[in-house]
């Protein structure tokens, strides 16, 4: 994962969910990479997904209606046939 633009080198709190689960939380200050790895079993589905979260400049509105959600992934699917 990695952020790009101007707020990138901001604090941000990045979520990754395995299977619907919290699986790794990491505070991001400063970095604007992230690499995890993990190994799921062979014959089980298993999906990803990352959530991150901070304080955005965006227009007032936006922190009312989706909090401090500021960038959510489709899930990444390993093991489905």
């Amino acid at each position: 994962l990695s952020l790009k633009g101007n707020n990138c080198n901001s604090i941000y709190g990045l979520s990754i969910y395995k299977n619907g689960r919290i699986f790794k939380v990491i505070l991001l200050s400063g970095r604007n990479e992230f690499t995890f790895e993990d190994m799921p079993e062979d014959s089980l589905p298993t999906y990803y997904r990352a959530e991150l979260h901070g304080i955005t400049p965006a227009a007032l509105i936006y922190p009312l209606l989706y909090g401090n959600k500021i960038a959510i992934t489709n899930p990444i699917y390993i093991n489905y046939h």
